[in-house]
């Protein structure tokens, strides 16, 4: 069962997600394979710029256990990065993004890594600026990541539309 802490205020709305089908209503449904080449590779420029901010390398993120990236000014951009050492790393089990500057398309970034990542357990994205659309996929990646215990999503602007996505996709998540 996933643990997941949200801040969050009103409206009511479920609207799904265009970057996955919508799951039938039985329990068989697989999702359509991703691997790492589906996430596009960063370019080179962002890449450096990335790597020179968290002061670390592509090597040593792709080989790490724990990433701390908290408080790193991390904008869309970066999450992608993130996003591909996400989907390449198999041995990452704790991701710290908390308070940043990532917004709704740096979470959708991360929610289609989840979907390849197979160890992440951890991952806080506390005080950045998803959002509603970036909680709904997140929520969509959870239908399907099972091993993710510890997300963190306070302080994002999320309303109960964004919260009632999310608890929508741990109802089928085990």
């Amino acid at each position: 069962m996933l643990a997941f802490l949200v801040h969050f205020s009103s409206a009511f709305s479920s609207t799904p997600y265009d970057f996955l089908p919508p799951p039938p209503k039985d329990d068989r449904y697989v999702p359509p394979p991703l691997t790492p080449k589906d996430l596009l590779q960063p370019s080179e420029e962002a890449m450096a710029k990335f790597f020179s901010k968290v002061d670390s390398s592509f090597q040593q993120a792709v080989n790490a256990f724990e990433l701390n990236y908290y408080g790193k000014d991390l904008t869309n951009e970066d999450a992608k990065v993130v996003a591909y050492v996400l989907s390449v790393n198999k041995v990452l089990t704790t991701l710290d993004l908390g308070r940043n500057k990532i917004g709704p398309d740096g979470a959708k970034a991360i929610a289609n890594a989840l979907l390849v990542n197979g160890v992440l357990t951890t991952l806080n994205l506390w005080g950045n600026r998803i959002g509603d659309e970036g909680a709904k996929a997140i929520g969509e990646a959870l239908k399907f990541n099972k091993v993710l215990k510890t997300l963190v999503l306070a302080g994002n602007n999320i309303t109960d539309e964004g919260a009632i996505a999310i608890a929508n996709a741990l109802k089928g998540n085990g």
